[in-house]
């Protein structure tokens, strides 16, 4: 499965952008140049962007956002992982499908093409393509007309034909390897495969004599599964962008709770945390954290993250700019780390947790909450207070 354009497409569903001409652009303030662009401007990644508005003076210009492409990226396996039985990750845009007897149990190729139509969502536009190796799978995908299924030949011959045409960027080479090949005029997998192997291989070494066996069709590489990710996550959108201390704490202690009942998550522990925010006028903020032991609670979860950000610099926690919304992901969920109890429990504690318990089972929804000072300087009155889950200390 190949989706061109990653970027591209993803900035398309995020801003909700019409067929205009777009290009994203990275890199330095004063050496920008292009990530991704449509087709239709004819420019290739890594050209000047000062030269991309020479040609093109009325396109509209992105600044790439990396981790947000990822985050959807990611949110793409994750789907494929629930209805295929192996998924293997081929790079942003790129997964390879284990889909061994599935054409048959969905009654031939239009059944199968609905059920991968089915893993993702409506607005992604994807190419797929079947073969027997990963490469002249991919080959086949990226030849494929969007959202339609191509299968390359399996007769060797045929084979060697189908992929004669393909550009030989599409062999896995490094950059000085690719652009060895295109100073001898090797373009494409068949002028690939009309040259010696040991040639290939005493100019480019082992890669060389693997490219070589791809041009021909001889992938003999074996679908290497992602392994079942056991994670949880859960977002939130700031009513206002969250520009102090107390606001983004009280929004990351609403998602740690929120995750922390989850089935997933009882009598368990989470010993790494993400978090991913939007940031106004900005790309996407990211921040990993690997607890030294796992945490079994919300409350000393969010203690141990706010003390790690706030030793971050620049900004209050280490944040760039004000936060629009807060997604929040644990995983390496495990047993809970044993704690020595008390010999005798307080009574009071327990006559509390036993009260609370007994009004969430009478109680519709979240009866019971608790109002957390925010912003009390706030000139605005919805600003200077929240209201979270209540949890029994």
């Amino acid at each position: 499965m190949v989706f061109a354009h990653l970027p591209l497409q993803a900035e398309r569903i995020r801003r909700r952008l019409g067929p205009e001409p777009l290009a994203i652009y990275e890199g330095s303030a004063w050496r920008p140049q292009l990530l991704d662009a449509d087709p239709s401007l004819g420019s290739r990644p890594g050209t000047a962007l000062s030269r991309v508005l020479a040609e093109q003076p009325e396109v509209r210009l992105l600044p790439a956002d990396p981790v947000y492409y990822q985050r959807c990226w990611d949110r793409i396996l994750d789907r494929l992982q629930q209805m295929f039985p192996g998924v293997e990750d081929g790079g942003p845009g790129c997964a390879y499908l284990d889909i061994a007897g599935l054409e048959s149990l969905y009654g031939g190729p239009a059944g199968l093409k609905r059920h991968l139509r089915e893993a993702i969502a409506d607005d992604w536009r994807g190419r797929w393509g079947l073969g027997t190796g990963k490469f002249n799978a991919r080959c086949a995908a990226v030849r494929s007309p969007a959202g339609e299924i191509l299968r390359a030949p399996s007769e060797p011959a045929a084979l060697r034909t189908f992929l004669a045409k393909m550009p030989a960027t599409l062999l896995p080479l490094d950059d000085e390897a690719q652009h060895l090949l295109a100073d001898f005029g090797l373009n494409t997998l068949g002028d690939l495969a009309a040259q010696p192997r040991r040639a290939l291989r005493a100019r480019l070494g082992a890669p060389g004599a693997r490219a070589w066996d791809l041009s021909r069709g001889d992938d003999s590489e074996p679908l290497r599964p992602l392994p079942p990710a056991e994670t949880v996550s859960a977002q939130l959108e700031f009513p206002f962008p969250a520009v102090s201390v107390g606001a983004f704490s009280v929004g990351l202690l609403t998602l740690l709770q929120r995750l922390y009942r989850h089935p997933r998550l009882a009598g368990r522990a989470a010993g790494h945390i993400a978090l991913t925010g939007q940031i106004s006028d900005q790309p996407t903020w990211s921040f990993a954290y690997r607890f030294r032991t796992p945490v079994a609670g919300a409350e000393a979860a969010c203690e141990t993250l706010l003390a790690v950000l706030s030793g971050r610099e620049p900004g209050p926690l280490g944040l760039p700019g004000p936060v629009k919304d807060l997604q929040v992901e644990l995983g390496q969920l495990g047993p809970a780390p044993t704690i020595q109890g008390e010999l005798w429990s307080k009574s009071r504690k327990a006559s509390l947790h036993s009260a609370v318990a007994g009004l969430r089972r009478r109680l519709p929804g979240e009866a019971l909450l608790r109002v957390v000072e925010v912003e009390p300087w706030s000139r605005i009155p919805e600003r200077r207070q929240a209201l979270v889950r209540f949890t029994a200390p």
